[in-house]
């Protein structure tokens, strides 16, 4: 939702950062219908059981507060879940593309909820021992150690070599590594 209301130009309607203007009647009614446009989207895209409960707000920012408020709830037991799944997951009858978008489905899902601070002191720019690479670094080498460990038994050839990189290929440089070999291995198949 915020995504579309944001690509619409929208959100300030629902953050309340776009606030009705005090006097100039053109302008309020310019509000008024991106208002009440905003509310319409919000009505349209939930569970119909909640829209006698909003129906009568005034503005977005209202309704935005009040299932907020309703529904909001800690990320924590999403964040165990996908990192259970993640550390879980294994192709097994899957295709390598399918395995791959799964785990990093779960990956990016996890990234919306823990993600490497930013610095806040404004030391960053100018830090010269690379902390924040290295960091990035490290959370890169764990997506290739996962993905590599799902992998089925019979990549265990290319697995090793691609372990013995220095440095280490990224995560989607080795699917398409893994991948290129699969295809390679197809070709080489009998016939029936």
């Amino acid at each position: 939702m915020k995504m579309a209301l944001n690509a619409k130009n929208k959100f300030g309607f629902v953050d309340g950062s776009v606030t009705k203007p005090a006097s100039d009647l053109v302008e309020i009614q310019a509000w008024e219908r991106c208002n009440d446009m905003v509310l319409s989207w919000i009505l349209n895209s939930i569970d119909k059981s909640l829209t006698s409960s909003i129906i009568y707000a005034s503005t977005p920012c209202e309704v935005w507060i009040d299932l907020e408020e309703r529904f909001s709830q800690s990320n924590n037991p999403r964040i165990f879940q996908l990192k259970r799944d993640i550390t879980t997951v294994r192709q097994e009858q899957n295709s390598l593309a399918s395995y791959y978008n799964t785990l990093k489905s779960y990956r990016d899902e996890l990234g919306t909820y823990i993600t490497i601070p930013n610095c806040t002191c404004g030391i960053i720019p100018k830090c010269t021992c690379g902390i924040f690479t290295k960091l990035q670094e490290i959370h890169e080498t764990e997506c290739v150690y996962q993905f590599l460990m799902g992998l089925n038994d019979t990549y265990a050839p290319i697995r090793s070599q691609i372990l013995v990189m220095e440095p280490l290929p990224n995560v989607s440089k080795i699917f398409a590594i893994i991948n290129q070999e699969e295809k390679q291995r197809l070709l080489h198949l009998p016939s029936r």
